[in-house]
């Protein structure tokens, strides 16, 4: 037998990693045929996951071509009071940029500034709750402007990186609830935020990244920390609490660059990188 090179594949007759991230409805109109057929069900399983990596049916649906969807790397929540077990670790908007920076220029080679990053008018921000809602409440939002957090201003690629303070400052003035505690949904918030731009059809192409921390993530990493501390003699309670914030900050930080990635794959879908 002689091994000759394999100079050209077939297309496949199934949606690829960049149609779908072009079209993310295209997983809504599978065909009947395909859901019969195991290798085909295998392969569209991991092209999701290798690209689209668990975009949110809510942060895909309806995705325009100015509006990436949320892609969902984290859950993106935490609390502080009598909930918390340990205290949440958010990035500040400074840490979150030059992650999504830095990730941006290396994989996509988009070059991202702060300096003279568009502000969307008259677009629709959600508005938020930082104190337990009633049941059913209903979503709000309010017409104001969106000084988005950095652009590339030759590819005109803006980007929005929602974070505690974000959630905190579009909080309803008057909640008419109040507690010890306060919750912070912030990919529920970029999700909506998400909806709410693709209908003003911005100029510049927008993507909406988000502060993946989340406690229930990490559960289990906190767990074995602090196994690792218990009967120790003497005060242990700072240094546990360093590496455990050690912990939170490097897997928030993975998290939000395998979010820029999917936007990057999503741009290269769109033909636009």
């Amino acid at each position: 037998m002689k091994v000759k090179t394999v100079t050209r594949y077939k297309n496949p007759g199934y949606p690829v990693k960049e149609e779908i991230l072009a079209d993310p409805q295209l997983l809504r109109r599978i065909p009947s045929r395909w859901e019969k057929n195991a290798y085909v069900m295998t392969a569209l399983g991991l092209t999701v996951s290798l690209s689209a990596c668990g975009a949110s049916a809510e942060g895909a649906q309806g995705a325009s071509d100015r509006v990436a969807p949320v892609f969902i790397h984290g859950g993106g929540s935490g609390a502080y009071g009598c909930v918390s077990v340990v205290s949440p670790y958010f990035l500040s908007e400074e840490e979150a940029f030059e992650i999504i920076r830095a990730e941006a220029e290396s994989y996509g080679g988009l070059i991202l500034t702060q300096e003279a990053a568009p502000e969307l008018k008259n677009v629709k921000l959600p508005v938020t709750h930082i104190y337990p809602e009633p049941e059913k409440a209903k979503e709000k939002t309010v017409k104001g402007s969106l000084q988005t957090d950095g652009w590339d201003p030759d590819k005109k690629i803006a980007i929005e990186f929602v974070s505690k303070s974000d959630v905190g400052n579009w909080k309803e003035t008057e909640e008419g609830v109040y507690a010890t505690v306060e919750g912070y949904a912030i990919q529920n918030t970029a999700v909506r935020l998400q909806k709410s731009l693709e209908k003003a059809s911005p100029e510049e192409i927008v993507g909406i990244f988000y502060d993946p921390y989340d406690y229930g993530d990490l559960i289990e990493e906190y767990d074995k920390i602090q196994k690792k501390y218990e009967g120790r003699e003497g005060n242990y309670w700072a240094a546990m609490s360093e590496e455990q914030n050690d912990m939170a900050r490097a897997a928030t930080e993975e998290n939000l660059k395998a979010q820029v990635r999917d936007f990057i794959d999503w741009l290269k879908g769109q033909g636009v990188i």
